[in-house]
């Protein structure tokens, strides 16, 4: 499904989030919705017609490398044609600097036509045969099945300090022991009454779920400091690291100066 108009996504109280990471082009989350910029030379007709219109027939491993690349330039292209629809779309683009300030729109009217007549979903990148993705779903499907449990497809939805990561896993702890404390008072009430008092499957479901709220808030607490101790080791070894290859790269010693 094509990316709706930047018109359209300002209805649905979406903030323009610039971006100049191409991998969060058109993903959107509780912030508002990812856009790369569209970069100049993409509008040059020389670059254009050397580059973008005829695919690469090269199969050698830079050739591919470099048609994906121009793959990836025709979905971008593609992909502005769904967000700029309209010559209000236009206005929200040059106010959000989405284009280049040069651009008129019989311009753009004209580039339009000829990225689609030139680019169709057997050229372009994969990426864009869908339009916008929630970044929500794009963390669960990073974490499950491909293995990124920490980190997910971005860390934009993720808490930004180790105090944030404690507050929103002790939070839902906290909300789920509300209900628990919920469902022991109504079996207490259950367990007064003669019917249920006299059952002995009520009885044994009671018992079981008392045990099981005296020890799972304390399996889950242990759980919820166990990962936020993974996540402080798994980045201060990333620091160390990046520490190292950086003053490697500069030639210079930390700790001799």
């Amino acid at each position: 499904m094509p990316a709706r108009h930047l018109g359209h996504q300002l209805v649905l109280s979406r903030e323009i989030v610039l971006t100049e990471e191409m991998d969060l082009h058109l993903v959107w989350g509780m912030k508002g919705i990812y856009i790369k910029p569209l970069p100049k030379f993409l509008l040059v007709e020389g670059f254009w017609a050397a580059n973008l219109v005829a695919l690469n027939t090269d199969t050698t491993k830079l050739g591919k490398l470099r048609e994906e690349l121009n793959a990836c330039a025709r979905g971008l292209l593609y992909s502005y044609c769904s967000l700029i629809a309209y010559e209000s779309d236009f206005d929200i683009a040059k106010a959000h600097k989405l284009l280049p300030r040069e651009i008129t729109w019989s311009n753009w009217r004209k580039w339009v036509d000829e990225v689609l007549a030139s680019c169709t979903y057997d050229t372009i990148n994969p990426r864009f045969w869908y339009g916008e993705l929630r970044l929500g779903r794009l963390n669960k499907i990073y974490r499950y099945e491909k293995g990124y449990i920490l980190r997910g497809y971005s860390r934009l939805g993720a808490p930004s300090t180790y105090s944030e990561l404690l507050r929103d896993n002790l939070g839902l702890l906290a909300a789920t022991l509300g209900y628990v404390v919920i469902v022991l008072t109504a079996m207490q009430v259950g367990l007064a009454t003669s019917h249920l008092g006299s059952s002995l499957a009520f009885q044994d479901v009671s018992w079981g779920f008392t045990v099981l709220s005296m020890v799972a808030p304390l399996v889950a607490l242990f759980i919820i400091l166990l990962f936020s101790i993974i996540v402080f080791l798994r980045n201060w070894l990333a620091t160390l690291k990046f520490e190292q290859e950086r003053f490697n790269s500069i030639g210079r010693n930390p700790r001799t100066g």
